[in-house]
């Protein structure tokens, strides 16, 4: 199994959301630690493209749409995480995964990702 690791605490911090690509990953593992409040689940696919003159790419993705994680602890799937944070697994669904608590604005303690390719 190969993996890659990321620390999007900063970013949610600074934003109140963080996203991350998934693409060439079979799953990803997101923990949340000390949310203050319900961080919701999205993806896209759309990197905002312009045909013709650019790829398009993480800072300019849109048109997400809400997904559900899987609660390792408990093995229901969740559309949020809610306050005192979890592990939550996502199969891909996206090239883009993104955490918000836009909603609902609150700081984190941690929040750390795996992304796994099982080889």
């Amino acid at each position: 199994m190969l993996a890659q690791y990321l620390d999007l605490t900063d970013e949610f911090n600074a934003n109140y959301y963080c996203q991350f690509e998934t693409s060439n990953y079979d799953y990803a593992v997101v923990q949340i630690i000390g949310n203050q409040d319900e961080i919701y689940f999205y993806s896209t696919i759309d990197s905002g493209a312009l045909q013709g003159a650019t790829d398009g790419n993480i800072l300019t993705s849109i048109n997400y749409a809400q997904i559900v994680g899987k609660n390792i602890a408990t093995g229901t799937y969740i559309e949020y995480s809610p306050a005192n944070g979890m592990i939550v697994r996502f199969d891909i669904v996206g090239r883009y995964i993104r955490l918000d608590g836009t909603s609902f604005p609150g700081l984190v303690s941690k929040i750390l990702v795996m992304l796994a390719k099982i080889s």
